[in-house]
């Protein structure tokens, strides 16, 4: 199963669980059921089983049009304390690549997937164009803090800037 895109250890292990055990498997599985249990990855699990993909090939056209990253927790986890801290580094690396490529963004999106495996993003586009770490890390925080419970473990959360202007010459906005 790890020769599928978005396919790792632990959904490796729930569609075990699930009596999956080969590609094959996946591709004859019930995509209803993939979609209960995956949400809208159920549905690109079964399509990738069956070789489709519908990404388009070729080289880069064009400019970037979004920097993003995200990072799965070696455990599910309701600690907001380490879901910030992951946010954070997640933050710090983007800003870092955006300075690389004298990039600035308007639009910050989080993605945070829950233990069930619903995937939630939320977006907020700025009034301005900039790249400076404490804007990116700021409307991250206002975005997370509304979807947080309690009661309900995280697995994966990522962070992507988009709506991206290139700027010559300037290395970081003061």
């Amino acid at each position: 199963m790890g020769r599928i895109v978005g396919i790792g250890k632990k959904t490796t292990a729930v569609l075990n669980e699930m009596g999956i055990e080969t590609i094959g498997d996946l591709a004859s599985f019930d995509v209803s059921v993939l979609i209960e249990r995956f949400g809208v990855m159920g549905a690109r699990y079964h399509q990738y089983a069956h070789g489709i993909h519908e990404s388009e090939v070729g080289g880069r056209k064009g400019m970037r049009k979004s920097i993003g990253h995200e990072s799965t927790f070696a455990q599910d986890t309701d600690d907001h304390t380490l879901i910030f801290q992951r946010l954070d580094d997640i933050c710090q690396r983007i800003h870092e690549r955006a300075v690389e490529r004298n990039l600035l963004f308007k639009t910050a999106t989080i993605k945070i997937r829950r233990m069930d495996f619903q995937t939630h993003t939320h977006g907020k586009t700025l009034p301005f164009f900039t790249n400076r770490l404490q804007d990116l890390r700021k409307t991250v925080c206002e975005l997370t803090q509304g979807h947080l419970r309690r009661d309900e473990k995280i697995r994966l959360v990522g962070v992507r800037v988009s709506n991206l202007k290139s700027v010559n010459g300037q290395r970081t906005l003061v």
